[in-house]
């Protein structure tokens, strides 16, 4: 998944800045495993672009294998996120 969010914890109409971040709960569990040693691969797929590279290049600074991960289509899962500051909770 794709995430966009306002950098610096700002609100979306705060901000004409996204940052890009590749992620999700699958992502998130293999780069920890990675962290701790353990071998570990991906299987998914991307677009077949630019974005679609990006992802694979991230996922390999991780530490995650991508051998499984193809690429076809046009179009990557993206969300719009709104990080959480003090009493203001994350929202997505």
């Amino acid at each position: 998944m794709l995430r966009l969010s306002p950098p610096e914890n700002l609100l979306l109409e705060q901000t004409d800045t996204l940052r890009m971040m590749f992620t999700g709960t699958g992502v998130n569990i293999l780069a920890n495993l990675a962290a701790f040693g353990k071998e570990v691969s991906m299987l998914s797929s991307v677009p077949d672009n630019r974005l679609g590279k990006t992802a694979i290049a991230h996922l390999r600074k991780l530490g995650v294998t991508t051998q499984f991960v193809q690429a076809f289509g046009n179009h990557i899962g993206s969300y719009f996120a709104e990080m959480g500051f003090g009493a203001r909770p994350t929202m997505v």
